[in-house]
């Protein structure tokens, strides 16, 4: 037995509706045939800290591994927005100040007009942060349309 080891995944509620029917719509979306007319796309969001060294690391030695000192410095914080298409086995990266609702169109915006430019519909499967809403597009509404897996 190793009681330190877990295994993390979603346990949903019992007799859920609510919850069984979008994730069985996105488990959906995952067996469709790739098509890059229909691109779907997985979106996350993740804040960092940004740390700096206090002291330089002890470089790697015969017999010893490189030794960092547990001091640093931080430099703040920034965010990163990453695209991932599963079918296509590609990955998209943003790093960003802020995770405002206009920084996520912004990503938005370029998904669409930079990497799918030839897409006719753009699948973005995400959660449901705040900020990912429709109307956070319409500052920077381009001409692809949009359809969101919840």
């Amino acid at each position: 037995m190793k009681p330190w080891w877990q295994e993390t995944f979603c346990i949903p509620p019992e007799q859920n509706a609510s919850f069984v029917c979008p994730m069985e719509e996105i488990l959906d979306l995952y067996h469709r045939a790739y098509d890059a007319r229909y691109p779907v796309l997985c979106l996350e969001e993740m804040p960092v800290q940004l740390l700096g060294e206090c002291r330089e690391a002890l470089p790697m030695e015969a017999g010893k591994v490189r030794r960092e000192d547990n001091e640093y410095e931080r430099w703040g914080t920034a965010s990163l927005f990453m695209v991932f298409e599963p079918l296509a086995g590609k990955r998209l990266v943003w790093v960003r100040a802020r995770r405002t609702a206009y920084d996520w169109a912004e990503v938005m915006q370029q998904v669409a007009d930079e990497y799918y430019p030839d897409a006719e519909r753009i699948v973005m499967v995400m959660d449901n942060l705040n900020t990912h809403h429709f109307s956070s597009l319409f500052p920077c509404a381009g001409g692809v349309a949009f359809a969101a897996a919840f």
